[in-house]
């Protein structure tokens, strides 16, 4: 994805960006039954995704990101954590 949820919501709308994860949503699916169906041994496995700031004026960012994920349908495993520097 080279688009934010953000970014797809300023540039379309809400509805724009929830139609975006529906879609690649719907693509994983298609994937992962091609795969399974067709018995292919490619390596393929799903892995967590972090997004994360070190600085704490970019904090904002993060919260658009979030809330703009969360509108558009990807609620699953979202948190907010802060984390303290060595």
């Amino acid at each position: 994805m080279d688009s934010s949820y953000p970014e797809i919501e300023k540039n379309f709308n809400k509805e724009a960006a929830k139609l975006f994860f529906a879609s690649a949503q719907q693509a994983i699916a298609l994937i992962e039954n091609n795969i399974a169906q067709y018995h292919i041994d490619c390596g393929y496995f799903k892995k967590r995704m972090a997004i994360y700031f070190r600085r704490r004026k970019q904090t904002d960012e993060l919260e658009k990101i979030l809330e703009a994920s969360k509108n558009a349908g990807c609620n699953y495993g979202m948190e907010r954590r802060r984390y303290q520097s060595c």
